[in-house]
């Protein structure tokens, strides 16, 4: 019988998101990853299957921060502009970081149907809480909601670009305040 793994698997798959966040998926090597994580090949292999294990396991983690912050700024009770402005003013500080999920779903999200479905289950989650904020809100239709989260979805995906290719502060406000004019 083999020994039993000894190690923080969320430690594990946060090391590995730095590496497949700043070499991208194809360009990060298991040597790569098990030189990050600590794990030995075998470690690694037996835990997650392969490199594409680990990925997944990575970008679930993910989505599960992701669900943590649209929770929080959706259980805020102050009024639509307020929490978005909120929550875009905190995806605007991770500089030089964007969104992980962006960042390989623009990589994989063509030849990878798994990956896909995460990224786009993921973007339909914040479009829905965006649309929820602003029905809470009121004073809109249902069709001007609907378009409503969709800039904002809009609004956030430039963002978390913004932040990782060109993290002007002056730029990212300037977005952030034309995303917020559907408020007014």
């Amino acid at each position: 019988m083999g020994r039993p793994l000894e190690f923080d698997r969320c430690a594990v798959i946060a090391k590995a998101k730095e590496v497949f966040h700043r070499a991208g998926y194809e360009a990060a090597s298991i040597e790569d990853l098990t030189e990050a994580t600590g794990l030995s090949r075998a470690s690694l292999y037996n835990s997650f299957g392969d490199k594409r294990g680990l990925l997944l396991a990575t970008l679930d983690a993910a989505c599960d921060e992701g669900t943590q912050i649209r929770e929080q700024a959706a259980a805020r009770k102050c009024g639509a502009r307020k929490i978005l402005k909120e929550f875009f003013a905190k995806l605007a500080t991770m500089q030089g970081q964007g969104c992980y999920l962006l960042t390989l779903g623009s990589e994989l999200s063509a030849s990878d149907d798994e990956v896909k479905q995460r990224v786009e289950g993921a973007l339909e989650e914040h479009r829905q809480m965006f649309a929820g904020i602003l029905r809470r809100e009121g004073g809109m239709t249902e069709k001007q909601v609907e378009v409503g989260a969709g800039a904002l979805l809009g609004t956030m995906v430039a963002v978390l670009s913004l932040v990782r290719v060109k993290p002007e502060e002056a730029l990212l406000e300037q977005v952030i305040q034309h995303g917020l004019k559907i408020l007014d």
